[in-house]
């Protein structure tokens, strides 16, 4: 099945976010890409790029039929999220700051790591990411 074309800077933009994340949750896309995040959705399920699937009563936003462990796509994709509103971005993986600096990212369950700092499910899904930062 063709699929068709995308016509929206921002829907290019969450398809490329999920591309390289991975499934996310559409309150994190939002935290990351606006308020008209859900039309962007919508127009990437509709030109067959992205689709919504439910994981033990979570409703992620998907670009692939990967498997992946729940609670720590949760956390990375938060943690992701939280990157990008902070003017950081992720590349192969790794966490580039606003200020420059790059870390490998590593999940473990509800904590992100990135360097000698720490992140927390729980902070991410309520707080910026700088109100998230744990020194290890």
């Amino acid at each position: 099945m063709s699929k068709g074309l995308i016509t929206s800077q921002r829907a290019a933009e969450v398809l490329a976010f999920l591309e390289e994340v991975g499934p996310s949750t559409e309150e994190a896309l939002i935290i990351a890409f606006g308020p008209k995040t859900q039309k962007a959705l919508k127009h990437l399920q509709r030109a067959g790029y992205a689709f919504p699937i439910q994981r033990e009563g979570v409703e992620f936003w998907t670009a692939g039929d990967k498997a992946f462990d729940m609670k720590s796509q949760l956390s990375y994709s938060w943690f992701c999220a939280r990157l990008l509103e902070s003017g950081g971005r992720v590349i192969d993986g790794i966490a580039v700051f606003p200020r420059g600096q790059a870390f490998k990212i590593e999940v473990d369950g509800d904590r992100v790591f990135t360097g000698q700092y720490a992140f927390f499910f729980e902070d991410l899904i309520r707080k910026p990411l700088p109100e998230c930062v744990k020194r290890t």
